[in-house]
């Protein structure tokens, strides 16, 4: 079953400052909820992500790259039941 992600992009870093070297985003996703794995291994560049996913439980989270490889913190979980 294709999934589409989509999000809301940082517009700034934690402290207030203007977010100005922002890479892309990785995608992780979870069949339990407790192992993770990384989806792409480069950022993604747009804030929105398609795949294709057997039925059953699904938990994703997103965290932003910054072009000095910085990551943020996991966005909220998103889970899902198809």
């Amino acid at each position: 079953m294709q999934v589409i992600l989509s999000w809301d992009p940082p517009t700034t870093k934690y402290y207030g400052h203007p977010l100005e070297n922002l890479a892309g985003y990785f995608i992780s996703h979870s069949t339990d909820g407790f192992s993770w794995c990384r989806l792409n291994s480069e950022p993604l560049p747009s804030n929105r992500y398609t795949g294709d996913f057997l039925a059953g439980y699904h938990a994703f989270f997103v965290q932003a790259v910054d072009t000095f490889g910085n990551i943020s913190q996991p966005s909220n979980i998103l889970e899902l039941s198809l």
